[in-house]
């Protein structure tokens, strides 16, 4: 029999890029002289814009703030304690006597006081209830003040080393602060720059990458300070600006391409989600006896390979959360421990190509230890099982909710016609008075579709039978889950979009060399043999915390099995024993000499080409070495 090879390895595939802000905790203020309390004169036409991020993972808590002002000879800059309208003690205060231009950026470190520790200054700080101050000697009635919230969706730091070519003679800065609606008005864009380029000519707005120069998408003339700009963009337009594929620049006379720029970043937002997780004490091996449970969403980025997560759980006496590389129902080595083991934990890891392996076979799973359980109370392994999310904060409230509230929801459609909504949904709302579905576009206040049974997190269940209206709403993503509280009783103090999972393509370089050996079985089925050679790339990561467990280095090894019932149509499943002499491992998971094992793969797009029918000649293609595209697209009908 003539034999046919063919190759068989994953490709790169440009995506959408996941949103880094995401699991940035970012908030801004917009500086005016009216905020002042009581009102004063002296000020008028003056005004600043800052951004505050809280390190929420560090140890200290340190607050990363940049405050620029149009304001001249600044005397202080401090932060106070106190909500909008009323006038509190000063916190912190900057170091302003080396500014450069009216503009300061200073890290400041969270510290206990004697009456106010820092527990409460984080919760005062996502609670929005803190502002800036600016005074100076030229104001003889007051200064300029501003609340730092969670109000807005993008902002930008702008200065000349991110211009290209770099400008010259220049050492201006920028701030820029944008609010977003989708609707009323429509894509809409509200932005506010303020700024100490000497002469600017113009402002871009253009389409690219840090490090690239991009095509121009809106330009406006008057680039004076402190002015603002509306732009309504268009759907494609949008999505740029969600994804971080947009920045902005200052054009001056003395650097016509450009003297001040930066990327325009959102604010709590993420348009992707690749995967989702349920922990419970179920999915722990052994099992263990408890009622706490968890949810987790995973963004992925497959161009440089970042992933981001969000975990909520309830465990109480938690001592870690790490990620481990393991099949469901085993148990398997640590990959790295998340930043943080306190709910919500938010954090982000760059992975090997040994690990992107190992999260789209859905080897990966989230492990939650406490006092009573050290090697694991809770558990999910991370998947897109449920196949719809929603990520509830203040933010996705119509108006914005500055609140340190948050939340996880996972969903699948189950029962005859997909039609029973089984649910999992994770909040931190401190005085929950209902948990609604409702109907609406994102960014649009919508009509009230479903109560759950429950208001106390998690609500947990499958009680709904969604009819004809309800299914179509929900799948095409015009359902929203919003948390009312005793703060918000009408409009929510945090909401989420129900969304669909959609991972990437990932890219990864280990291959199979596979051969035919075995009959037609029919149309669209042939048995392969193969040989893998799995080489890692790199080793697993060290872990900067105590783990229960520390990764062993997988083998580079060899082992032939087989491509059994493969129908090109609809994927198949890779099975078969080991041959060589020693263990070989598919990810992390040993699979020893004898020992029979069993993945399935999507089917690769255009495996066979028509010469290809009775396997005569040679066969190449991609084929994507994941279960994940093969669940996904399963899920789909």
């Amino acid at each position: 029999m003539q034999r046919a090879v063919l190759f068989l390895a994953a490709v790169a595939v440009l995506v959408a890029a996941a949103n880094a802000a995401w699991v940035e905790t970012a908030y801004t203020a917009t500086l005016t002289p009216d905020q002042v309390v009581p009102a004063t004169s002296g000020a008028e036409g003056f005004g600043g814009a800052a951004v505050c991020i809280l390190d929420r993972n560090s140890n200290p808590h340190t607050l990363d703030c940049e405050v620029q002002t149009d304001v001249d000879d600044v005397s202080t800059l401090q932060i106070h304690r106190g909500s909008r309208g009323s006038n509190g003690a000063i916190i912190y205060s900057f170091d302003t006597t080396y500014q450069q231009g009216f503009h300061v950026r200073q890290v400041v470190t969270l510290v206990d006081f004697y009456d106010y520790t820092v527990d409460q200054q984080v919760s005062d700080f996502l609670n929005g209830q803190w502002y800036l101050t600016v005074g100076s000697n030229d104001f003889s009635g007051g200064g300029i003040r501003g609340q730092i919230e969670h109000s807005d969706r993008v902002y930008s730091r702008m200065d000349v080393s991110n211009t290209i070519p770099r400008s010259s003679g220049s050492s201006a800065t920028g701030v820029a602060l944008a609010t977003y609606t989708f609707f009323t008005p429509a894509r809409t864009l509200q932005l506010d720059f303020v700024h100490n380029v000497q002469k600017p000519t113009g402002v871009e707005i253009r389409l690219g990458r840090p490090g690239e120069v991009g095509p121009l998408v809106y330009f406006f003339t008057d680039a004076r300070s402190s002015v603002f700009h509306s732009v309504q963009y268009t759907i494609s337009e949008e999505d740029d600006l969600l994804d971080d594929l947009q920045y902005i620049q200052i054009l001056s006379q003395k650097n016509p391409n450009g003297e001040i720029r930066g990327q325009l970043i959102g604010i709590d937002y993420v348009p992707e989600i690749a995967f989702t997780s349920r922990l419970s004490g179920g999915q722990e091996v052994p099992s263990t006896n408890t009622n706490n449970r968890g949810c987790g969403l995973v963004a992925y980025d497959c161009l440089t390979r970042t992933l981001e997560y969000l975990v909520m759980h309830n465990v109480p006496d938690a001592t870690g959360a790490f990620v481990h590389a393991a099949p469901e129902n085993n148990n398997g080595a640590v990959l790295f421990a998340l930043e943080n083991f306190i709910s919500p934990i938010y954090g982000s890891v760059q992975l090997t190509l040994e690990e992107e392996l190992i999260l789209y076979t859905q080897q990966m799973y989230f492990n939650i230890p406490s006092e009573d359980f050290n090697s694991g109370e809770i558990r999910g392994q991370i998947t897109v099982e449920a196949d719809w999310w929603a990520y509830l904060s203040g933010t996705n409230v119509v108006p914005p909710v500055t609140t340190e509230a948050v939340g996880c929801a996972t969903f699948f459609l189950d029962g005859e016609q997909n039609r029973i909504l089984n649910y999992d949904i994770h909040h931190s709302v401190a005085t929950p008075q209902e948990v609604t579905l409702e109907i609406g576009q994102e960014g649009q206040n919508g009509d009230l579709d479903l109560v759950f049974p429950s208001i106390f997190s998690p609500i947990r269940g499958d009680s709904f039978v969604l009819d004809d209206d309800d299914l179509e709403a929900f799948v095409t993503e015009s359902s929203y889950v919003t948390v009312l509280s005793e703060a918000y009783p009408f409009i929510g103090e945090v909401r989420g979009q129900i969304k669909r999972v959609n991972p990437c393509r990932a890219t990864n370089d280990n291959s199979l060399t596979l051969s035919v050996s075995g009959v037609d079985e029919g149309p669209g089925f042939t048995t392969y043999e193969a040989t893998s050679q799995f080489t890692p790339n790199g080793s697993p990561r060290s872990n900067s915390n105590n783990s229960p467990n520390s990764p062993n280095s997988p083998n580079t090894n060899s082992a032939t099995f087989s491509f059994t019932s493969y129908d090109t149509n609809t994927g198949g499943t890779i099975s078969g024993t080991p041959r060589s002499g020693t263990p070989i491992r598919v990810g992390l998971t040993p699979i020893s000499t004898q020992e029979t094992f069993s993945r399935r793969f999507l089917p690769p797009e255009s495996m066979f080409s028509p010469s290809n029918v009775n396997g005569a000649s040679s066969l190449s293609a991609p084929i994507y070495f994941s279960v994940i595209f093969a669940a996904f697209l399963l899920a789909l009908f």
